[in-house]
């Protein structure tokens, strides 16, 4: 029962350092909350509208987005990704910071100069050199062009490079991240948005500020964090507590040496059986007395397990015990985190598995007959 806590209590806060270590590198991109279309690509926004929903209380910060699919040259290379315009309060809505940028600065507007800060993925498909200024060559498709020449098929303006990111395989090979105006330049119509990120104050009430939000802006979508990922959340957590299923069958099956320890425990203590049956003990005073006994024995375990497990985790967490393998891991060793809902799952787990275990062989106990007939024949 020790091994088994063991294993459980340290697998799942391995799963959930693993977990929060991806979350952490997606919170980089993703906002508190995000608003986008209900139908469409894009959607206009007054400025009347934009100043209500600063307005609206537990809204710390607001930037608007607009996202354009490009296709991004630099002398011969060229490759597609996604040109994110975005004005000059988008850094205080994400996570993206200088502990990011990997070459170059993190920067988008000098004076009167517009700069782009690309992903890693992105500036080694084009093999741009970052800290060596140059212009790369932004498409974006005309609306409504007709393909008489490729050139005609697209708008185009020249943008330098001045930082590369590298937040997440994911993002690093499809972002480009430059002011809106640009973006605006190259289109060269409308006034209207992709979305609209928001970043909350710390202590506000996330549901009432959406609600708020959705009541303001009726036809649009309204996502919280989660649900702008909805699947890897879901991917995530569902893969924790399927190995949380198949390691509590392995603690069943341990389970199997408590019952086969209490049976020869009955066998051995049939004269005190008879002697409690003599004195007067019922037959559910005798059971409860070995079904005791029986979660005591894996309560031991556990203790013993959760001490060792707790032991092992802080030391992963703040020494390093055991390396990841390689050295191409944005950690150097295992990640481990805690959490109280694990132990409560664990416990109560085992609790049940040990209960169940113990109330078979005990019904042995008080359902044999002949214990007291022996006692009178010896």
């Amino acid at each position: 029962m020790a091994f088994g806590t063991i294993a459980m209590i340290v697998i799942m806060s391995i799963f959930n350092g693993f977990e929060g270590l991806v979350i952490d590198r997606y919170n980089v991109f993703y906002s508190d909350v995000k608003i986008e279309p209900a139908k469409g690509k894009y959607f206009d926004l007054t400025d009347e509208q934009i100043n209500a929903l600063k307005a609206i209380e537990g809204v710390d910060h607001l930037s608007t987005i607009l996202e354009e699919d490009a296709l991004v040259e630099y002398n011969d290379e060229q490759y597609v990704a996604t040109v994110k315009g975005v004005d000059t309060g988008y850094l205080n809505i994400i996570g993206l910071n200088e502990d990011y940028i990997i070459n170059g600065s993190l920067m988008l507007y000098d004076d009167n100069t517009s700069y782009a800060i690309i992903g890693a993925g992105v500036r080694n498909n084009l093999r741009i050199n970052v800290n060596i200024p140059s212009k790369i060559k932004i498409n974006i498709p005309r609306k409504n062009a007709r393909l008489t020449s490729i050139e005609s098929a697209f708008n185009f303006e020249y943008i330098t490079p001045i930082g590369e990111f590298n937040v997440q395989q994911e993002f690093d090979e499809k972002y480009v991240l430059v002011p809106q105006s640009f973006v605006r330049s190259i289109r060269g119509e409308g006034e209207d948005f992709s979305s609209v990120e928001l970043k909350l104050k710390p202590n506000a009430d996330k549901n009432k500020t959406i609600k708020a939000i959705a009541t303001l802006l009726p036809e649009t979508v309204v996502k919280n964090r989660w649900q702008q990922n909805a699947t890897l959340y879901t991917v995530m957590r569902t893969e924790k507590w399927v190995v949380f299923a198949i390691l509590t069958f392995v603690i069943l099956i341990v389970a199997f040496s408590i019952t086969g320890a209490l049976s020869m425990l009955i066998v051995e203590k049939k004269k005190d059986i008879a002697v409690l049956r003599a004195i007067g003990a019922s037959s559910k005073t005798i059971q409860q007395i070995f079904l005791l006994e029986g979660i005591l024995l894996s309560f031991v375990g556990v203790f013993i397990g959760v001490f060792l497990s707790v032991s092992f985790c802080l030391l992963q967490q703040y020494v390093g015990i055991i390396p990841m393998p390689g050295a191409s891991f944005i950690v150097d060793f295992y990640p481990v985190r805690m959490k109280i809902e694990d132990f409560a799952a664990t416990l109560s787990a085992i609790f049940l598995i040990s209960l169940l275990a113990s109330y078979f062989p005990t019904l042995r106990a008080v359902q044999n007959d002949n214990i007291s007939e022996s006692m009178r024949v010896e």
